[in-house]
């Protein structure tokens, strides 16, 4: 390792001095043909200068061949026409020599500013343009602006000098491969410690995320297959009227038959996917698009029909199934900005990483229906509550004075006296708005923190069944119709075990069963590499939750972005600012704070995690035979072949 560090260090400085010797001589090649041209335009300008000279002298000799010619042929003529053409004579050589003497003039001060140093007079164009990049470029002016407003010369041939550096030293790249270089080489002094620590942190982020949501792993398989039965019936029913249907996207491109108009932060996806669209070239990417969309009905009916035993085919099937839907669903935004589609797009995606263990893996279905509630559902209710905090500001979502206007019947109100009778009464108007508060902000974050025993279990049901009877309420009331959201409440609440159990010790024990389970869970086994790459793909799509939110918040309150205008990116996943308008009343500082707020609640939350699985007592793994808790015939298999490991008697549950 350390002769790999020290020849990654050769390698690196060899690169370096070869750029560095590339950009000196393309500098050198400037700056030889800036000379050139410069001495060239000095030759021409002496050569202008000699040019004028001789025409003047023409001049003036033909003017006196003329004058004295029609003196001697035309004696006939008054003295006064004479006196006229010589004083006109006498004028021109005036001129002449007026602009002789200016040329010589101009000459000298050209040399004379030549041979100057820095004067106090900078404000001259290279220096001030230089200068203004560098402020641009560098983060210290880009930060504390004051400082860099400075008008000594020395200072100001500085800035500028390092604005120049900009353009023939990529500094960036440079110091990323800088501080990559540091980074191995230290770590190869380290290797021993640095491979013990990346092996505890990946095997706490594995646990976490795969530990604080239970879900039966023996009806897992089960529940992925009426998931995903339920939401092609959704499509091929269209039953998201009048929402985008992702298999319609054909039939969309072959109405539309061109790209979107372009907004502002909506990346042109259709450009990179669909790059040659166009009147005549449509006909050709709709056969595509439907041929897509054979593929997305074949895989997934392939994955249907297949048993979780074939779980390498089985998961091949699902996740071709699942780009398809992607790439669809992708496309269909780009027409139709909405944020009914964003959310499960991306579980049907995430969901490909878990499929392979699910039925034998019980921290593969603890890790879905977890990424389900923290990467998906909190995301999608909490950023839009943050949404409306952002742009409509505290006073009016208190107040219930927002509900006026989105709560304004239109020709999509189911009900129209329901909504009159809403916005006419300012009681109603502040329970409304109390209770979107609830339900986007309240409920989400308690589902998110209070994931263990009993009241786990309740606060997630409250949370589900409360965000299903909101969206019936969105439906009746606005007109959006968020039923995909709705089918994944109902993945999340898995009711496929809550039947079993029901169907097992009946309806009055059920409750009480489900909850002592919730107090005293089965052990898991020890996380492997599988599950600390899902971990990773959960905190990647967080990143990309938190990272819209911070932009959207940082643009507007460094002047970046219009502060009237949102910053909704709607892909790959959206601000969520429906209902929403931004003006006078934003309040993108609160947003702000309350964005790094959780931030910080999620890092100490898994960081007390890891340390109070730390301290935990360490106990040993008994060999104890008997039925296994998981079904499938892979599994059933492997429990005959080798005996399951349970934690000793004097080890915590929990643990």
């Amino acid at each position: 390792n350390a002769m790999a560090c020290r020849v990654l260090w050769l390698h690196g400085f060899t690169i370096a001095a070869v750029v560095a010797a590339v950009n000196s001589h393309e500098s050198f090649k400037n700056v030889t043909a800036s000379h050139g041209s410069a001495s060239s335009s000095a030759r021409l300008q002496n050569a202008s200068t000699t040019q004028a000279r001789s025409d003047s002298t023409a001049n003036a000799f033909v003017l006196t061949r003329t004058s004295s010619s029609k003196t001697k042929h035309n004696s006939s003529k008054s003295n006064k026409e004479s006196q006229t053409s010589s004083k006109k004579i006498t004028a021109l050589s005036a001129i002449n020599k007026t602009k002789q003497s200016s040329s010589k003039s101009s000459q000298k001060s050209q040399t004379a500013s030549k041979n100057t140093t820095i004067s106090s007079d900078v404000n001259l164009r290279a220096p001030n343009k230089m200068r203004q990049h560098a402020a641009d470029t560098y983060f210290v002016c880009n930060t504390v602006g004051k400082v860099c407003n400075t008008k000594l010369p020395r200072l100001i041939y500085a800035m500028a000098a390092a604005g120049a550096m900009s353009f023939d030293l990529p500094h960036r790249t440079v110091l990323v491969l800088i501080l990559l270089f540091a980074a191995v080489g230290i770590a190869a002094e380290h290797r021993t410690r640095v491979r013990d620590a990346l092996g505890r942190a990946s095997g706490h982020l594995a646990a976490l995320w795969s530990q604080e949501f239970p879900m039966n792993a023996a009806d897992a398989p089960t529940t992925m297959k009426l998931f995903v039965s339920t939401l092609l019936s959704l499509e091929l029913l269209y039953a998201m009227a009048p929402e985008q249907d992702i298999l319609a996207t054909p039939e969309l491109i072959r109405l539309m038959r061109a790209h979107p108009p372009p907004e502002p932060f909506v990346p042109r996806l259709t450009e990179m996917l669909l790059p040659t669209l166009g009147e005549s070239t449509a006909d050709a990417y709709v056969w595509l698009l439907r041929n897509v969309r054979m593929l997305l009905l074949g895989a997934w009916a392939g994955f249907l029909l297949l048993p979780a035993a074939h779980y390498q085919l089985s998961t091949a099937l699902y996740a071709v199934g699942a780009i398809c839907y992607f790439y669809l669903g992708s496309i269909g935004l780009m027409y139709n900005h909405a944020h009914s589609t964003q959310g499960p797009m991306l579980f049907v995606v995430a969901a490909s990483f878990a499929i392979p263990g699910l039925g034998t893996n019980a921290r593969a279905s603890n890790w879905l229906r977890q990424y389900l509630f923290v990467c998906v559902l909190m995301p999608v209710y909490f950023f839009a509550g943050l949404s409306k905090l952002r742009y409509l500001g505290f006073e009016n979502n208190l107040t219930g004075e927002w509900i006026q206007r989105a709560l304004k019947p239109e020709s999509r109100t189911i009900w129209p006296a329901l909504n009159k009778t809403i916005v006419d009464s300012a009681v109603l108007r502040v329970c409304f708005s109390w209770g979107n508060l609830a339900v986007e902000i309240v409920l989400p974050l308690l589902a998110t923190f209070v994931t263990r025993g009993r009241r786990g279990v309740l606060v997630r049901a409250l949370f589900l069944s409360s965000a299903i009877v909101f969206h019936a309420i969105v439906l009746l009331t606005l007109g959006p119709n968020f039923c995909r959201l709705a089918l994944l409440d109902l993945l999340a609440a898995d009711l496929v075990a809550v039947a079993v159990v029901i169907s097992t010790h009946g309806v009055r024990d059920a409750a009480e069963r489900t909850l002592a389970l919730a107090d005293a869970p089965p052990p898991l086994a020890p996380p492997n590499a599988a599950d600390a790459a899902r971990a990773l793909v959960a905190i990647a799509t967080l990143a990309m939750w938190f990272s819209v939110q911070l932009s959207s918040d940082i643009g507007h309150i460094s002047g970046r972005y219009d502060p009237k205008v949102k910053s909704n990116p709607y892909w790959p996943v959206p601000e969520l600012s429906m209902f929403t308008h931004a003006g006078k009343h934003s309040e993108y500082r609160t947003a702000l704070t309350l964005t790094c707020t959780l931030i910080t609640a999620l890092a100490a939350k898994y960081m007390l995690s890891a340390r109070r699985r730390d301290s935990a007592p360490l106990c040993r793994a008994e060999p104890a035979l008997g039925k296994s808790l998981l079904l499938g015939g892979r599994q059933a298999d492997e429990a005959r072949e080798t005996p399951l490991l349970v934690l000793a008697p004097n080890c915590p549950a929990r643990s």
